[in-house]
């Protein structure tokens, strides 16, 4: 029972040691994206899903907003990925609406 407990405690530090490493870091990221939980989303911040810098000023939101909404309109999509663009257009017009609030 000890080695067991004693080779766990080794692996576990390796791979700490591994994932201090630039290469280890992209390596993690990696296996957390294939073995991750299926179906969990990462939260976006507005910015984020607009494709914007946190400065940008309301003419760079526009302009994304506007550029987004044409490649996502569920009119423009196929039939097949309409559900998604439907998502996908809510998901940009709260991001857009949250960034042109004005103070």
């Amino acid at each position: 029972m000890i080695r067991y407990l004693l080779a766990a405690a080794f692996v576990w530090l390796a791979w700490r040691a591994v994932k201090a490493t630039p290469r280890g870091k992209a390596l993690t990221s990696a296996f957390g994206k294939a073995f991750g939980p299926k179906g969990a989303k990462t939260v976006q911040t507005p910015h984020q899903i607009l494709g914007v810098s946190k400065v940008a000023t309301t003419d760079e939101v526009r302009r994304a907003y506007r550029t987004l909404a044409k490649r996502n309109h569920p009119d423009v999509v196929p039939e097949a990925e309409r559900d998604e663009a439907e998502e996908r257009m809510l998901e940009i017009q709260r991001a857009y609406d949250q960034l042109s609030r004005k103070p």
